[in-house]
């Protein structure tokens, strides 16, 4: 049997009428409370509340969510080979699971996305020209609350790059036309395949999404000049293209990954380097991975677009 917001009645273990299963967590219809926190709330929100106080518009079908949407536009269906997309949402994938996380890439194969039907932790990364996605993120401002503002924001700024990240937000906007030109700049020595500096720029704008700027975050400092995936664009060019990189010993992948590094600090000024070197070693992206979690969660990732299409959207 099935109750308040879709979710299977619990009868048989908890009593008649006395809890819903939601996976992630249990659901106490008597108190209407919950009996433990919301494993994937954002720092904001109370970990005790659940679709945002708005069980109308929100659904939690199984308390596991954060998928990354890819949406690609004309442009980008015209710019990129079938295998060029793969390979950056295999490789997208590929870089979250090396830092830990369960968020997963995917493409959208649907006729039309519809912002409105995302789950509360989602994100939309949107391929195509400059032109085309602010049309299309403009588009959205009926179904999301952000999309006008950051439409202005993509006309002003993505003419000469790939990647521009509504902060805090939930859209990546990616211009195809500049991708190929960029990941040769990236490394002119040594420059990344499509899939892998596709996948790089897609982490690096959800890391914007949760949050981040190349600087880091008030709290939660990271090695962003020792090469994290928040690292800025100009730094890791001209990292990479220096005379200290000539022998090709880092790459953008490396970023993505983290970097193994001696913590830095006071104590690092201090006694032998042999005392130094025997201290615990630190990825570079270990920093940034909580709060990554907070902003997508950590479930099981679990694709609930057309379940909550089919039951008049999930809100925004």
């Amino acid at each position: 049997m099935f109750g308040f917001n879709g979710q299977e009645k619990t009868n048989e273990v908890y009593g008649e009428g006395n809890a819903y299963d939601f996976g992630a967590r249990i659901y106490d219809p008597r108190i209407c409370r919950w009996m433990s926190v919301d494993p994937v709330s954002k720092p904001y929100e109370s970990p005790y509340i659940g679709m945002g106080n708005n069980p109308i518009f929100y659904v939690d079908y199984s308390g596991g969510d954060n998928i990354i949407y890819i949406v690609m536009l004309p442009g980008a269906e015209a710019e990129l080979s079938k295998q060029e997309i793969d390979d950056i949402i295999s490789r997208a994938n590929e870089y979250y699971r090396c830092n830990g996380l369960k968020t997963e890439v995917k493409l959208f194969s649907g006729k039309e996305f519809n912002m409105s039907y995302m789950d509360p932790t989602d994100a939309v990364v949107v391929m195509g020209s400059q032109t085309e996605i602010v049309d299309w993120v403009d588009g959205q401002s009926k179904n999301y609350e952000g999309a006008a503002d950051f439409a202005k924001q993509v006309a002003g700024v993505l003419g000469d790059h790939v990647e521009e990240t509504e902060g805090d937000g939930k859209i990546i906007a990616f211009n195809t036309e500049n991708l190929r030109g960029e990941a040769q700049n990236s490394n002119s020595r040594n420059p990344p395949d499509l899939g892998t500096y596709g996948g790089f720029l897609i982490l690096h704008g959800s890391g914007h999404l949760a949050g981040f700027s190349h600087e880091g975050k008030q709290g939660n400092p990271f090695f962003v000049q020792m090469g994290s995936f928040m690292t800025s664009g100009q730094w890791s060019y001209d990292f990479l293209n220096s005379e200290a990189n000539k022998g090709n010993t880092f790459t953008i992948q490396n970023f993505a990954e983290g970097m193994i590094v001696p913590p830095l600090g006071p104590s690092m000024s201090k006694g032998t380097a042999a005392k130094q070197l025997a201290r615990k070693l630190i990825n570079t992206n270990d920093a940034l991975i909580p709060t990554m979690k907070e902003r997508f969660g950590n479930n099981q990732p679990v694709d609930n677009y057309e379940n909550n299409k089919n039951n008049k959207g999930a809100g925004n």
